[in-house]
């Protein structure tokens, strides 16, 4: 329920003082006149107390760069605002009336036309193009809490519109509710526009800041950011809420108004409104929530709307939208205002006709005001009408060969200026649905099966002739159809009552394809069909004399350029004693092959038709990608309707016995062993639509069989590695696929353990470990714990994963050399050896005598130099020596050779 707060047109005696200047709501609105000639009206509302500021004038804007001065138009002639004084010609506005409590009227509203002298204020645009009308004036009324400063800001307020070729004229929304309104503290506030587009468009709403000079206005903020509560718009209804102010005062707030054609901005219309808080202990009077509703097109709409209200008060009922505004000439709805004690009810009625057909619905607001003295508080109710067009009438279907004729009157409300019929939608579906239109729904939903299968694009065009897209309708089934009329503005009529009919029987009915026996070479198929019916009125005999034929047709395939071959041919001098109904076709490979077949009916010689084609249910297999599972893919090109499928299995025994049934073309059967041969056939059940012709219509598919093959690797062990640089060995852990993998993979057999011992190379496999529940591996090595580790695991079918993440580990290389050794032959010391190392591949050393002579050189990384000079043989003098040696780390990503220098002290006597 939309409660809404509101001021009856006045404002209460006392807070004039709170409105020094001078306007205080408006908007603009915009006609189309021809061509791309535009007439426009400015209408605001102003604060007459306590200001001189009053504008006979006012100042539009068109957006093109083109301005024109529109006077003001309405309300009585006087010179002065309280009435006296000598008429000057221009008429002053109205002011608004006050109520029997409220005795000093505030406010005045004011419309802008024409110029006194001038022919028009209309506007001639140069083409095409979106135009901004716009108008500003000095200045806006003081006190209002969310703009800062009121009295000297702008008043600013605009339009758009928009001129397309494509879309057509548009005429703005018209606001039916004026925007000056009043709400009480502490309690929701709600307001609607009641805006109503004279061409039909769609309207959505928004909140929008108030404007100044095109922008936004300095420190303009929304008024319950300074008021408190929450300030919303219904989108579709234009409901304004907000729940609930807690500080007394004035605020602006705008309302922009879309409009909205073929999904498209066709214009907007932006209304600057003022809402005044006040403090009050009154309750908000009650409508009863109406629902929308839609209504057939020449048919009178009636409905009560009721009001209560906690308060034993007196309270006025009224109500405005389009089908009570006068832009409906004449307006055909009456809703009498009403003035009682609550509860009361009003009466709304409505004698819809072909000219309120349209696609969007009419927004009616009813409002209820509960005339309190001291704060007049409304409720709202807004309901929307949709006025649907009548079905068109007298339809039928009747059979042409293998067509129908589809045949309709034109539709009682396709003479209309403003909305008229363009055309027809015919749609089909086989068979009797017994579906009926609700009173909302309009066309043909989808989901009645039914589909769109042409359309006329005049209102006059009244036939249709279905034939399948070329391809001929099929003899024994009942064909339906719907017919809805189109609209210029897009709106659908209700749907006609479905209306059936068969093609006649003059041509033979095939039901049957089945195979008998699987074979590469020596298959059987048995083909049944019904003969026609030999009347009149089906397949005459006498204008069709004997002597007749059938003959059975085959082609390998189902799908393609067929080519069909004579494989039987029954004859007989008259057609009673054609009694062939069945035929065993035989050496066929149904192992690989579908087959398909047809009927031709001869008379003296002549074809006189032929069975629609209908192939033989085509069974396929295919392993799962998962391993364990087989999945049956089977189809059939046949005129009549397979609804369900039952899919037998051979067992042990060599039997086929039921497995499941299904109504789509696809099964799988899981929970199979890899490796192991599994076969199947289908039976298929059919049946046509015409019931006179006996069903299940039962065929089988040929033998198949297939094999469970995994393809579907387990999925990568996350793998991680404890380094063992210290230790001398790698630690490798993993995760069982069986357990942790996502896709539920569970059979992963062997793990297989990969190995680069530089970063960057490819892989070798280091190791294969067939305990599944076996997830880590000690590497060791006395040269190197550097290099990169990957797994993977492997299924019972081969199947291998992706690498594990693919983890690194690194040496840590150690070479040390002493600083002394006594070469004197005591077995102690005697050499220049390396302490123990790790993780060295060579090392070369230089030594030098303190004048920088050669005195050894090796490549053995232990170096054992006995103190010998290599280039004297001679024993080395005691004293300092130095050295350079390269040293080639074990690393994982390669050799990498480190340069040590240092001195070593020989002695030989101590």
């Amino acid at each position: 329920m939309r409660k809404l707060l509101f001021l009856l047109l006045a404002f209460l005696s006392g807070v004039g003082n709170l409105f020094a200047t001078h306007n205080r709501a408006g908007e603009i609105t915009y006609t189309w006149i021809a061509g791309n000639e535009y007439a426009a009206q400015i209408v605001t509302y102003t604060n007459i107390c306590n200001t001189q500021a009053d504008r006979n004038f006012l100042v539009l804007y068109w957006g093109d760069g083109d301005s024109t001065m529109l006077t003001r138009s309405n309300g009585p002639d006087f010179n002065n605002p309280d009435g006296t004084g000598t008429p000057d010609g221009i008429p002053d506005g109205e002011i608004l009336p006050a109520s029997s409590c409220n005795s000093f009227p505030c406010t005045k509203k004011n419309i802008y036309t024409t110029i006194p002298g001038f022919p028009s204020n209309n506007h001639n645009y140069p083409g095409p193009g979106n135009y901004w009308l716009s108008m500003a004036d000095p200045n806006r009324n003081a006190g209002i809490l969310n703009i800062p400063n009121s009295v000297n800001v702008e008043f600013y307020i605009q339009s758009l519109l928009v001129i397309s070729d494509i879309l057509g004229p548009d005429d703005s929304p018209v606001l039916l509710n004026p925007p000056i309104d009043l709400g009480c503290a502490y309690n929701c506030f709600y307001h609607n526009p009641a805006a109503y587009s004279p061409d039909g468009d769609s309207l959505s709403y928004q909140l929008a800041p108030c404007l100044y000079n095109g922008n936004v206005i300095p420190g303009f903020v929304y008024p319950n950011v300074v008021g408190g509560g929450s300030l919303t718009i219904d989108a579709h209804t234009g409901d304004l809420s907000w729940c609930a102010p807690t500080i007394v005062g004035v605020y602006n707030v705008a309302i922009l108004i879309n409009s909205w054609r073929e999904g498209y901005l066709i214009g907007s219309v932006e209304r600057d409104m003022q809402i005044n808080i006040t403090p009050c202990d009154n309750h908000v009077p009650d409508i009863q929530t109406i629902k929308d509703t839609c209504i057939e097109a020449g048919t009178l709409l009636k409905f009560p709307v009721s009001v209560t209200d906690v308060n034993n008060v007196v309270a006025t009922l009224t109500g405005v939208g389009g089908p009570l505004s006068p832009l409906i000439p004449p307006p055909e709805a009456q809703f009498n205002p009403v003035t009682a004690f609550v509860p009361l009810t009003g009466n709304f009625s409505w004698q819809t006709k072909c000219s309120h057909v349209r696609k969007q619905p009419y927004m009616v607001t009813f409002k209820a005001n509960d005339n309190n003295c001291k704060v007049p508080l409304i409720d709202y109710e807004t309901v929307g009408i949709t006025v649907v067009a009548s079905a068109p009438t007298n339809y039928s279907a009747n059979p042409s060969g293998t067509s129908m004729v589809v045949k309709w009157d034109p539709s009682i409300c396709s003479i209309l200026d403003s909305n008229r019929v363009t055309g027809y939608e015919i749609y089909r579906h086989t068979g009797y649905t017994g579906w009926k239109h609700g009173p909302c729904e309009t066309g043909v939903p989808a989901y009645t099966g039914y589909i769109l299968i042409g359309t006329t694009d005049d209102v006059n065009d009244t036939s249709y002739m279905d034939n399948n897209n070329g391809q001929g309708l099929v003899q024994g089934n009942d064909y339906c159809y719907m017919i809805v009329a189109i609209y210029a503005d897009g709106s659908e009529s209700y749907a006609t009552l479905e209306f059936c009919n068969k093609l006649i029987r003059d041509v033979p009915i095939i039901t049957k394809v089945s195979v008998d026996s699987t074979s590469t070479g020596s298959g059987q198929i048995t083909v049944n069909w019904i003969k026609p019916i030999a009347d009149s009125a089906n397949f005459d005999t006498i204008r069709n004399p004997g002597p007749y034929e059938f003959r059975v047709m085959q082609a390998q395939g189902y799908a393609g350029g067929l080519t069909f071959n004579k494989i039987a041919s029954f004859t007989s001098p008259y057609f009673a004693a054609l009694t062939a109904d069945s035929y065993t076709a035989t050496a066929l490979n149904t192992t690989d092959n579908p087959y398909t077949y047809r009927i031709d009916l001869y008379a003296d010689s002549l074809l006189k038709g032929s069975t629609n084609t209908a192939s033989s249910v085509y069974l396929s297999i295919t392993p799962g990608i998962v391993g364990k599972q087989l999945t049956l893919t089977w189809q059939a090109h046949v005129p009549w309707n397979n609804y369900l499928y039952y899919i037998y299995k051979k067992n042990a025994s060599g039997n086929f016995i039921l497995l499941d049934s299904t109504t789509s073309q696809s099964y799988t059967d899981s929970n199979l062993r890899n490796g192991a041969t599994y076969c199947y056939k289908i039976e298929s059940l059919g049946k046509y639509t015409d019931t006179t012709i006996a069903f299940p219509l039962i065929n089988f598919s040929e033998e198949k069989c297939g094999l469970p093959i995994d393809i579907t690797p387990p999925c990568a062990p996350s793998f991680t590695i404890i380094a063992g640089c210290s230790t001398g060995q790698d630690t490798l852990k993993w995760t069982n696929p069986n357990y942790f993998c996502t896709s539920n993979r569970d059979d992963a057999v062997l793990y297989r353990i990969y190995f680069s011992a530089i970063q960057g190379q490819a892989f070798d496999q280091l190791i294969a470990i067939n305990v599944i529940s076996d997830t880590s591996y000690v590497y060791k090595d006395s040269l190197s714990v550097a290099g990169c580790f990957a797994v993977t695991a492997t299924d019972s079918s081969g199947n291998e994963s992706a690498y594990s993440t693919v983890v690194c580990v690194d040496n840590c290389p150690d070479y040390k050399l002493p600083n002394v050794f006594s070469p004197n032959g005591d077995g102690k010391n005697d050499l220049f050896i390396s302490f123990p190392y790790k993780y060295v591949k060579d090392a070369n050393i230089k030594i030098y005598d303190r004048w920088g002579l050669l005195v050894f050189e090796s490549n053995d990384p232990h170096i054992n130099w006995n103190g010998i000079n290599q280039s004297t043989n001679e024993p080395s003098m005691d004293g300092v020596y130095f050295y350079v040696c390269e040293v080639d780390e074990i690393r994982v990503t390669g050799i990498k050779t480190q340069t040590i220098t240092g001195y070593i002290q020989l002695f030989r006597n101590k």
